[in-house]
């Protein structure tokens, strides 16, 4: 079964016409998770309950991201080195 991230303003949109139980039935889904960040922004405003009471969504954390994945790789920090000494 496939992972759904939710946006705020997709989200939002949905919580604002009290029609969040679309959003399982569009993508054929159980569960959905929201990142933090989307969590924070909405505990901004008064969707915040409406959001807490949906048992299907999910607040989590995203995984690493992309920079921090290049850094970590040999490879990059190769070709990284490479261009750095072709400019000395």
């Amino acid at each position: 079964m496939p992972t759904i991230i939710l946006d705020t303003d997709f989200l939002s949109s949905f919580l604002k016409i009290g029609r969040c139980d679309l959003i399982p039935l569009l993508y054929q889904i159980e569960q959905a998770v929201i990142p933090i960040a989307v969590h924070r922004e909405l505990a901004q405003t008064d969707l915040l309950p409406q959001l807490l009471a949906i048992p299907w969504i999910n607040v989590s954390t995203v995984g690493r991201s992309p920079d921090e994945t290049l850094l970590q790789d040999s490879t990059f920090q190769t070709l990284a080195a490479c261009r750095s000494n072709q400019w000395e």
